[in-house]
């Protein structure tokens, strides 16, 4: 799987719902991406490194995700890849796509 594709997809599909980040965290090993909800009544979700999804760590109406969290037994190393900015930097989201994959393209955090 195109890990920039799903990345690509996933920016592209949230743009309409600022403010959202997506986490890089390492644990054990493996991979994850975390992506944040637009409301805190929606679940922020965790992926693994083929973004299929994982489990709902978070959010939700209760707040404790969906009780599907796998359990790390080390401390999770967690690395901000992206964050939508366009209320301050951004007046077209055209613009605001093409400079964001181009971006993530230039970033070694995707190079596997």
């Amino acid at each position: 799987m195109d890990l920039l594709y799903c990345m690509e997809t996933k920016i592209v599909s949230i743009l309409a719902n600022p403010p959202t980040q997506i986490w890089k965290w390492e644990v054990v090993g493996k991979t994850f991406y975390y992506i944040t909800s637009n409301c805190c009544d929606q679940y922020n979700y965790l992926y693994n490194s083929n973004f299929e999804v994982v489990c709902a760590p978070d959010g939700g109406i209760s707040g404790k995700g969906d009780g599907n969290y796998p359990s790390f037994t080390t401390e999770i190393q967690k690395t901000l890849v992206w964050e939508d900015p366009r209320d301050s930097l951004f007046n077209s989201d055209k613009n605001f796509i093409a400079l964001t994959i181009s971006n993530i393209k230039n970033r070694t955090i995707f190079k596997n």
